[in-house]
């Protein structure tokens, strides 16, 4: 932690562009501001989303649309851990089943239910954005700011124990799970029709 300055004031916790930034570095913050955010828009739209007169597809649309975007927003650029997820998945699987009036009882599995709203995987969608948003930096001029700082070399520091997972490991995930390597980027084509792949 850097020394306090009486020039500049220091914090912990900063807000920028809708995202939560810390002193630790991690990205559970900023998924809580996210989800914030989205029970905000969910609230706002239920008399669309929970209404009984409109059909399924229509609502998983709505959803996707206005309420995903907001929940999801930024996350291409989080290094993704597994209770980040857990936490973006909890609230989604909540609201679809409010939009249903599914509820546990029912015994309906919310992929169930995804399937029928016309929503895909949580995961799956941020593995896209993650990868959509790789390929474009990669394929930006070697001059540019944000490739120049994606390919910084930060010398730190490592203690014991399991290292920081870094956002360059899950995007490495991504590809491998997709088929890519970071050499196809180049072919914005291909890299977007490996994107849309089910």
């Amino acid at each position: 932690r850097p020394p306090r300055s009486t020039l500049f004031p220091y914090t912990t916790l900063f807000r920028s562009l809708g995202d939560m930034l810390n002193d630790k570095g991690g990205v559970e913050r900023a998924a809580i501001a996210r989800v914030k955010s989205a029970w905000l828009k969910f609230r706002s739209l239920s008399g669309i989303l929970c209404t009984r007169g409109m059909s399924w597809k229509m609502k998983g649309l709505v959803y996707k649309v206005c309420v995903r975007s907001v929940l999801t927003y930024g996350a291409e650029t989080w290094a993704m851990k597994a209770d980040v997820l857990a936490r973006l998945r909890g609230t989604e699987r909540r609201m679809m089943r409010m939009m249903t009036g599914v509820s546990l009882r029912d015994r309906v599995q919310s992929t169930e239910i995804a399937v029928k709203l016309g929503v895909n995987e949580l995961e799956e969608h941020m593995r896209r954005v993650r990868l959509r948003w790789a390929g474009h930096v990669w394929r930006m001029d070697e001059s540019a700011l944000v490739r120049k700082a994606l390919e910084m070399k930060v010398e730190v520091s490592v203690g014991r124990g399991r290292p920081v997972k870094r956002w360059i490991d899950v995007v490495k995930e991504d590809m491998r799970k997709r088929g890519l390597v970071r050499g196809d980027a180049e072919n914005r084509e291909f890299w977007q029709e490996r994107l849309r792949l089910e």
